[in-house]
């Protein structure tokens, strides 16, 4: 006869304590929450209102084509685009000065190189240009454009009453390099100044280095005012 020895099970109470304790920790820390919950469902009548989320912000795109005949010649159809053309003199559509602040609010969203599908050479103007009348208005004092090696095509559209004052060089473009382009382009009522002793002015150009080309182009009326130049144009 074989005897069996009987074997009683011992619950594990040590392990049953810790779950029942961890389950009333987490409860308590509930417990708040569902307070408020409670209290809010109260407030509104049982009905919760969730405000919606604004749609996410959308991303900034450089989306503006500012070489609209693609031509390689960027558009000019504002003062402030005249004059940010200082700041790209090879006209290339990369400024010297990158991000410059006066370059990009004249041409706000531009796309790479300004959308010259094959690179851009220059600028062609859009539309005729009238610089303001009074001083006190931004841009009514000109400052030459200096070392332009670029074309500038005016399309035969005129800029009317420029201001233009310097120390050296003076004219709407102080000094046109080698290379540079100016044509079919008309100054009405232009001023130019230079201060400077032994230098050029000019309505148009106060200098045009070797090189450059300046044709049909004219400025009528106005004035220029020189003080010891060895030069002055028209």
């Amino acid at each position: 006869m074989h005897e069996t020895a009987s074997r009683t099970h011992i619950p594990d109470t040590h392990t049953h304590t810790h779950t029942h304790v961890r389950w009333l920790t987490r409860a308590a820390r509930a417990w708040p929450r569902i307070i408020a919950l409670i209290a809010l469902l109260a407030a509104t009548g049982g009905l919760l209102h969730f405000a919606a989320l604004p749609p996410p912000a959308a991303a900034q795109t450089t989306s503006v084509d500012y070489d609209t005949d693609n031509d390689g010649l960027i558009d000019v159809s504002t003062l402030a685009q005249l004059n940010a053309m200082r700041w790209d003199p090879d006209g290339n559509g990369a400024p010297l000065v990158p991000n410059s602040a006066s370059y990009t609010e004249a041409f706000p969203g531009r796309f790479s190189h300004m959308g010259c599908p094959l690179g851009c050479r220059g600028y062609e103007l859009m539309t005729d240009l009238t610089f303001p009348a009074t001083s006190s208005e931004p841009l009514y004092h000109w400052t030459p454009i200096n070392d332009f090696r670029a074309t500038f095509d005016g399309k035969g559209h005129t800029i009317t009453g420029m201001n233009a004052s310097s120390t050296v060089d003076a004219g709407l473009f102080g000094i046109v390099a080698s290379n540079g382009l100016i044509r079919d382009v008309g100054l009405i009522n232009p001023s130019a100044t230079t201060t400077g002793s032994n230098r050029n002015v000019g309505a148009l150009a106060g200098r045009i280095l070797a090189g450059a080309t300046v044709r049909t182009s004219y400025a009528a009326g106005g004035r220029v005012v020189t003080s010891g130049s060895i030069s002055v144009a028209g």
